[in-house]
């Protein structure tokens, strides 16, 4: 039977060894042999930021973001809304629309160490621009001498400038419209129909005249007259746009004078007109030549 000594000793020993084990274990499972835990994963971080972009109406265009990390996925945002399909898209390519202007772009950028949000690119959108007029400067030409796209009362009214040995002003191409000089006394007309776009932001009718005689004019004595006009489809006046005769011929270093015109159509959004250039000769010895180029209804949406 063990003395009490030994008894004692006994367990004071045993007590004595328990924190010696705890100590052994808590190294263990801390770390080296034992066991092992997964290793962290650092979060996204983005080293291109999507840009701000300005694009016409009608183009695409096309963001995108950069970043370090593993295990990448992206969420695509405009106005903080997620837009679908986009998890594995480094950029994000669209059609701009008029309805976009000032729409926010970002992206959030996301693995299993976080989550990394973009700045917002802001998208421009300019208003996409329309020529409604066919054939405005009188390039291309069809039977009778005279430029498609147009109807004429006479033949050969579309008229090279080089006819008359001159240069064509900057921008204008080979031809030009030539109402009047017919050495009799007549009458012209030449028109086209067009619909004014209902949806139109701005509705921009432009066209250049020049008046040149081929005679001494008598100040005050018309003799010869030239209108451009706005009719409807039934020939009845709309808009007169302008008035020249013989005595506002204008020649400059041997070659005409060309005047700029513009006009605000907004205010006809929606209807169907016709431009009409016409002119009036009265005496079969003196001719005006009247000379209408680059014609453009230039609409934006």
């Amino acid at each position: 039977m063990a003395s009490p000594w030994n008894l004692r000793s006994t367990r004071a020993l045993a007590r004595g060894a328990a924190p010696v084990l705890t100590l052994v274990l808590a190294v263990n499972c801390g770390g080296g042999g034992g066991g092992s835990s997964a290793p962290s994963v650092a979060k996204p971080v983005i080293t291109t930021q999507p840009m701000d972009h300005t694009a016409t109406a009608g183009q695409y265009v096309s963001l995108s973001v950069a970043a370090t990390g593993t295990d990448l996925t992206y969420k695509w945002m405009k106005n903080g809304a997620a837009i679908p399909g986009l998890s594995s898209a480094t950029y994000y390519s669209f059609l701009a629309t008029q309805d976009l202007d000032g729409a926010r772009y970002s992206v959030e950028v996301s693995n299993p160490g976080g989550k990394a949000l973009s700045q917002a690119a802001v998208l421009h959108v300019l208003a996409a621009d329309r020529e409604v007029i066919v054939n405005g400067s009188f390039e291309t030409l069809g039977p009778g001498g005279n430029a498609t796209g147009w109807t004429f009362s006479d033949a050969n009214m579309t008229v090279p400038y080089s006819a008359f040995s001159l240069q064509a002003p900057p921008s204008a191409g080979l031809n030009f419209l030539g109402n009047g000089y017919w050495g009799a006394v007549k009458s012209d007309s030449v028109y086209q129909t067009f619909t004014v776009p209902v949806d139109a932001v701005t509705a921009n009718l432009t066209f250049t005249l020049a008046v040149a005689n081929t005679f001494v004019l008598t100040q005050g004595l018309v003799v010869n007259t030239y209108t451009a006009k706005l009719k409807d489809t039934s020939g009845n006046d709309v808009l007169p746009l302008v008035a020249k005769s013989d005595q506002d011929s204008a020649v400059q270093n041997g070659a005409p004078v060309v005047t700029s015109y513009s006009f605000d159509l907004m205010p006809y959004r929606g209807q169907t007109l016709r431009i009409y250039f016409e002119s009036n000769q009265t005496d079969a010895t003196k001719n005006t030549l009247f000379m209408t180029d680059r014609v453009s209804l230039n609409v934006t949406f």
